[in-house]
């Protein structure tokens, strides 16, 4: 079995208007410039393959069927149709699943929240796709984000199973080779957030149990000593539930939380330690305060 698995790195800068990766990703199943949505499908269940384009893109195959399928996943990811019914009906269904209640979840809120309070005003992860915009999007609008977003120099390819590192070099270089960008290089990491700590309280029914997630900066990156010593401290906070500090003490021991848990979120220019818990709302401070002193 061959695998081969890629990934486009996530810019900083991102278009404005938002909801454009969600009226292209599902487009990518719409097929080729060279081969319709059924000839494509067609192509795919002939040598038996699993298939998807995207930011994450990736094709499964036998060994003995692994140029054919990294060809096909080629023609889908460097040459998609993007046809213009394609986009009406995908967005239609992005703008669907933007109006149900789960992204008004309680749990989305307080991320939102959270974003809010640590990151600076205009960071592009505050940005969120909404009915509203999405329906502004045009065709334009997703070729052109097509084209700016989707480039070799943000990609990484893995390839995985009965394949030599020669053979699949060659291969790649063979359908993939072809693949330029144009324009200088996105910048690829955000500005750090601020230096805060923060608390947030999600609405809910008032018979139902309080969420509070109290959140900061940590200023760790990974490769520095204090991001292992860090990454220790946490497994025995909160990484193992049961026999973790915090569930010890804030469940066990006080009984004022349902759930506690601690995490962090590491990269090149921010990293973000959370403790989240679950508990009736009268409990929220408590189990605040209890954590930190953890």
């Amino acid at each position: 079995m061959f695998t081969a698995i890629s990934k486009i790195l996530p810019t900083w800068k991102r278009p404005r208007k938002g909801g454009s990766g969600s009226g292209l990703e599902p487009a990518f199943s719409f097929g080729t410039t060279s081969l319709n949505r059924l000839a494509f499908q067609k192509a795919l269940d002939d040598i038996g393959a699993r298939e998807a384009a995207g930011t994450d893109f990736f094709v499964q195959v036998l060994a003995s069927e692994f140029e054919h399928g990294v060809k096909l996943l080629a023609n889908n990811e460097l040459h998609p149709a993007l046809p213009e019914g394609a986009f009406k009906t995908v967005t239609a269904a992005s703008q669907r699943r933007r109006r149900r209640a789960f992204w008004k979840a309680r749990s989305n809120l307080a991320g939102r929240a959270l974003k809010a309070a640590l990151l600076p005003a205009n960071d592009p992860t505050l940005r969120q796709a909404t009915p509203a915009t999405i329906s502004s999007l045009t065709h334009q609008d997703v070729k052109d984000y097509y084209r700016r977003v989707f480039r070799p120099d943000l990609t990484s390819i893995v390839v995985i199973g009965k394949v030599t590192p020669e053979e699949a070099k060659a291969v790649i270089e063979k359908h993939f080779g072809s693949w330029t960008a144009s324009g200088p290089k996105p910048r690829l990491s955000c500005p750090g957030p601020a230096q805060q700590a923060f608390e947030h309280r999600s609405p809910g029914p008032e018979s139902g149990p309080g969420q509070g997630d109290a959140s900061r900066d940590s200023g760790a990156e990974p490769g520095q000593p204090d991001y292992y010593a860090l990454e220790l401290g946490n497994h025995v906070l909160g990484g193992a539930f049961y026999a973790t500090r915090l569930y010890q003490g804030l469940r066990e021991k006080s009984g004022l939380v349902y759930y506690v848990g601690s995490s962090f979120d590491v990269g090149q220019t921010r990293a973000i330690y959370m403790v989240n818990f679950a508990c009736d709302p009268q409990n929220v401070s408590r189990a605040r305060i209890s954590s930190s002193r953890i």
